[in-house]
């Protein structure tokens, strides 16, 4: 028999099907003790969603005005879970998303939660998305433009040319075997002829 959690409001089934379990675990349990304040009243995720989320007028991002990560999106503990703010305003409005899908930005702000900004995808999706409004910049710089490159065009005329093993270049370059295998196989640095 399966139940809606009161708390996350998640299908589940019961441990033990005779009692009326009205939660899914044991954190939404707490977490509803817990949100109950001291008039009796529940006070509601929700609620504490929409505290920190200011009202704007028009279609300007809405930005989260909570806890935000290195990355500048905003995070909350959601049902006992960290969880992004974006992806709970999308959920609030669409309904319960997997965890495999991934909630990209049309405005591409990190913090902001309109759902209108927002849209559902995959991780292809999001890797596109980035691509497509080139944030993926220092990625796809061949070469020493690119700001992680250890090695420069003397060094892969080196490895191409060399008989020494890749282990005894990686040593004298200072950079992983795999690095100089990758660029021998024709991996990496495949701009050069």
């Amino acid at each position: 028999m399966t139940r809606i959690c009161e708390t996350c409001s998640l299908a589940f089934t019961p441990a033990l099907p005779n009692r009326l379990n009205r939660f899914c675990s044991r954190a939404c349990t707490g977490i509803y003790a817990r949100s109950v304040n001291s008039k009796g009243l529940k006070d509601t995720a929700i609620d504490r969603f929409l505290e920190k989320v200011p009202s704007v007028v028009g279609d300007l991002c809405c930005e989260w005005t909570g806890n935000r990560d290195l990355n500048n999106y905003g995070v909350l503990s959601w049902f006992g879970r960290r969880t992004m703010a974006h992806r709970v305003a999308f959920q609030l409005v669409a309904g319960p998303i997997s965890n495999k899908t991934f909630i990209l930005h049309r405005c591409d702000n990190p913090p902001c939660v309109r759902f209108s900004h927002l849209f559902p995808g995959t991780q292809t999706d999001n890797v596109a998305d980035m691509v497509a409004k080139k944030r993926n910049a220092w990625r796809s710089r061949p070469g020493i433009t690119n700001i992680q490159a250890k090695l420069n065009e003397d060094d892969i005329r080196l490895i191409r040319s060399s008989p020494l093993s890749g282990a005894e270049l990686a040593r004298r370059l200072g950079v992983s075997k795999t690095a100089v295998n990758l660029v021998r196989e024709g991996h990496t640095w495949r701009h050069l002829p």
